[in-house]
């Protein structure tokens, strides 16, 4: 089945159109990205002690170096370019083993643009986490992977990574893009924190 290719961006009103729905080609726009990148935040060094119990390798965005401490003869440290380099390529895998988990799920045009965000940010962050709304979603339609996203905050007890999933969620459930500093603010305010 062939699809053509989703263009999202409507040079006459300047403005993306954020209810195009999915298609197999549907990449992320350069506000996901920059969203992706600020909740991962940078590391210009490696670091090994983030949130993750697994103390994993890491350095840039969130760019997984290797499972495990850091060993002797891991890189130290990168630039920002590679930094950025590193970024987009990890975006591409995650768009790519999302959108075939989409295709295999027989959800091809179910999601629009912040819909979409939402799970790839799931899915460059939390892997296989994203597989819980896609079954919501096949299971129960747009409502049930909607309380699938607010149950991902809900029952997040880290504080880092229940802003975002919040921000997940208000993007799924609301076309909302928030940054940290605003999901904390939100889920303070809710008394969620």
């Amino acid at each position: 089945m062939l699809h053509s290719s989703t263009i999202t961006f409507d040079p006459i009103k300047n403005q993306f159109d954020y209810n195009k729905t999915f298609q197999p080609t549907m990449k992320l726009n350069a506000d996901g990205a920059i969203a992706i990148a600020q909740y991962e935040s940078l590391s210009l060094t490696v670091y090994d002690k983030d949130s993750n119990t697994g103390q994993n390798t890491t350095i840039g965005f969130g760019h997984l170096l290797h499972y495990g401490a850091i060993k002797v003869g891991d890189i130290q440290s990168i630039t920002m370019d590679q930094a950025v380099s590193y970024l987009a390529k990890d975006i591409v895998v995650a768009q790519n083993t999302l959108n075939q988990k989409i295709e295999n799920s027989g959800l091809t045009g179910q999601f629009n643009r912040s819909q979409y965000l939402a799970l790839v940010d799931m899915t460059f962050n939390g892997g296989n986490v994203v597989d819980n709304i896609l079954s919501a979603m096949k299971s129960g339609g747009v409502k049930s992977a909607n309380s699938a996203f607010t149950n991902s905050y809900l029952n997040e007890t880290n504080g880092g990574l229940k802003d975002r999933r919040y921000f997940e969620a208000q993007a799924f459930i609301n076309g909302r893009s928030l940054t940290p500093e605003q999901a904390n603010a939100e889920l303070v305010s809710l008394g969620l924190k």
